[in-house]
């Protein structure tokens, strides 16, 4: 039998649940014995009354009649939990429906049964009903149980589950707080994560999270132990590859020769075959077209030059963001950004390799590049780099780009704060610069949202949740709102009837307005177009747009509604070098920079293909910081001096 279930004011279901709702207080009878089930519907209709969430056919009258009820629901509420006692607890436990479980255990503690069961009894609940997770959500049961809980915690096998939720992952959809007891010491919490890693139904995304944690005061964990999850993660990795299991996806990256045109793309399925002409790469070899195919054959930057490489929330769709399995201190990626990953490092080293096949060196195009591009071009002397030479292998060659990329960008932020590079007081400073420190010669470079306005305007114009975009005649021919008014005269009775409210915030904000045939339409396209692309890309470029865009932009900035930055990278790709090179940021990343600077690499006899995969990866990253570099010169001088 379906029975009211208060989620949130926003749920889909409660158009349905105050149809039950109403059917439940009409039946109401303050003489009737009600058993625990019926009891916890009527706290969840209170749960509906209390957020004002009504059906829009009830009438005000109707409306005051419930109101009117709750005083004697809440009293029979009350009078039935404050009835359980040792005698009956087990048993009313047991009759509770798994949908009022939670519902239960918070009239549980809100009523302070706690306080009439021993931890005996408590014992005994716990064994025949295991409900740690639901429990751990409120403070009081734990802090009374605090004994109880703990040896429960020790013997039940998921519960590292619970530790985990409570300190490095993030859901989306529940951000409840999890309590543990303070009896649980941090060796019975590194005991749980042994006890989970040995256990035979373990789940390759925990033990992953378990072997990319970092020890904190509040959840330590030894390095034996995330070796413990390293190995149970191959094993597990094993058996479920060794089953031929799971979607085959393709990426081919290959150079050919008589192609009708320089580039061929074919994406068939989940497969991507990428064609380019050797014959069109012979027949221009100038340094300058052989930097500028990163940018236009192999599109490492949008024409924006903001990188392609970085993973965004707006590539992420609904299971990547809700199900998969994200830590407080890990770095999204997703299906998406594991193919451009995929690609781009196959395109480097596909573009090496056939460089070298016609007698050209990568690393001599980039010494080139700051030894003379820049001084010919911008008058920027005295940049020194040193390339790893043609006779080392791919350790060292690892080890000598990733030195001289620290190098490389310590040197332009003293070009950008002193306008000269003086070496001497480079040499001072042996540590790493952060990414977010290398400064930009433009002003107002980049821009960001920076207000609760955007985040409402940025859902209801081009999130897939907002269910402004569902026009009945159209069904679900559109992902967005913002493209349903693109493309569609839509009148505004046409949208959803519970989503007026926020239709009529857009029309009051002047971000639509309704012309003269009754239709919407967009009234501030420049702001509209502003925030679509940050939406998506989570970064605008100012100086890319014209001064009729930028005037709004400046607009917003005053407003407060967006803010501006000027670095040489933009966040995304601030936090994308971090995944990449460091764990400063985020516990899952590659840590390229510190694995071979500190000399934990693997050997080269262990696997030199490895090193040759890391190495195309690292000269993405130098690449990319040469593309970042000349766009930062080329902005400031066509915008900032005559």
């Amino acid at each position: 039998m379906h029975r009211v279930k208060f989620y949130s004011i926003y749920d889909w279901s409660c158009g349905t649940n105050l149809k039950r709702l109403k059917e439940v207080l009409d039946k109401f009878d303050d003489t009737k014995i009600y058993e625990i089930n019926d009891v916890i519907e009527f706290y969840n209709c209170i749960k509906y009354i209390d957020n004002d969430c009504y059906l829009n056919s009830w009438k005000p009258e109707y409306i005051e009649e419930i109101k009117g009820k709750i005083k004697s629901i809440n009293k029979i509420i009350a009078c039935f939990i404050l009835k359980i006692d040792e005698s009956n607890v087990i048993n009313t436990v047991d009759s509770v429906d798994y949908l009022y479980k939670e519902d239960f255990w918070e009239l549980f503690d809100k009523y302070k049964v706690y306080n009439r069961i021993s931890d005996k009894k408590f014992d005994e609940v716990l064994k025949n009903n295991y409900t740690l997770e639901m429990i751990s959500n409120f403070k009081n049961i734990v802090k009374y149980y605090g004994n109880v809980i703990r040896e429960h915690l020790l013997k039940y096998e998921e519960s590292a589950i619970i530790l985990l939720d409570k300190y490095e992952i993030v859901r989306e959809n529940n951000q409840k707080k999890i309590y543990l007891p303070d009896e649980l010491t941090s060796e019975d919490k590194e005991l749980i994560l042994k006890n989970y890693i040995e256990s035979q139904n373990t789940n390759l995304n925990y033990l992953r999270v378990i072997f990319n944690m970092q020890s904190t005061k509040n959840m330590p964990i030894s390095d034996k132990t995330r070796l413990m999850a390293k190995r149970k993660i191959k094993e597990e990795s094993d058996k479920f590859f060794n089953k031929n299991s799971g979607i085959i996806m393709e990426t081919s990256v290959r150079f050919s020769r008589n192609m009708k045109n320089e580039k061929e793309v074919v994406m068939k399925g989940q497969n991507i075959d990428c064609q380019y002409s050797s014959d069109w790469l012979e027949k221009n070899t100038d340094y300058p077209t052989l930097l500028n195919n990163f940018i236009y054959l192999f599109d490492f930057t949008d024409i924006d030059m903001r990188s392609n490489f970085v993973s965004k929330e707006s590539q992420l769709d609904i299971f990547e963001k809700h199900i998969f399995i994200q830590t407080k201190k890990s770095y999204k990626t997703g299906t998406a950004f594991d193919r451009l990953e995929m690609l781009s490092t196959l395109q480097m080293m596909a573009y090496y390799k056939e460089l070298k096949r016609i007698n050209i060196r990568l690393e001599n195009i980039i010494e080139w590049f700051f030894k003379e591009y820049l001084l010919n071009e911008f008058n920027i002397k005295d940049y020194r780099i040193n390339v790893p030479s043609a006779e080392s292998n791919y350790l060292e060659k690892c080890r000598t780009i990733l030195s001289e990329l620290d190098n490389i960008l310590k040197e332009y932020r003293l070009i950008v704060e002193d306008n000269e590079i003086d070496h001497e007081l480079l040499q001072i400073s042996s540590r790493p610069i952060p990414f977010n420190d290398i400064p930009s010669r433009v002003k107002n470079k980049y821009i960001y949202a920076n207000s609760e306005e955007y985040n409402l305007m940025s859902y209801l114009f081009f999130s897939d949740q907002c269910m402004l975009k569902y026009i009945e005649k159209l069904e679900e021919k559109y992902s967005n709102f913002f493209d349903t008014i693109k493309n569609e005269k839509i009148k505004p009775e046409e949208c959803p009837k519970y989503e007026q409210n926020n239709l009529n915030t857009l029309i009051s904000k002047n971000y639509l307005e309704i012309d003269e045939d009754g239709y919407l339409k967009f009234k501030d396209k420049e702001r509209i177009i502003v925030f679509r692309d940050i939406n998506y890309n989570e970064v605008a470029c100012y100086w890319k747009y014209p001064p009729k865009y930028q005037k709004e932009i400046d607009k917003m900035i005053s407003e407060g509604i967006l803010k501006s930055e000027s670095t040489l990278f933009s966040k995304p790709e601030i936090d994308y070098l971090n995944y990449y090179l460091n764990k400063s940021e985020f516990n899952n990343g590659l840590d390229l920079r510190n694995m071979y600077i500190h000399g934990t690499q693997p050997s080269e006899t262990e696997s030199d293909q490895i090193h040759e995969t890391n190495y195309m990866r690292i000269l993405k990253i130098f690449i990319l910081a040469i593309i970042k570099i000349n766009d930062d010169l080329c902005t400031y001088y066509d915008n900032h001096i005559s």
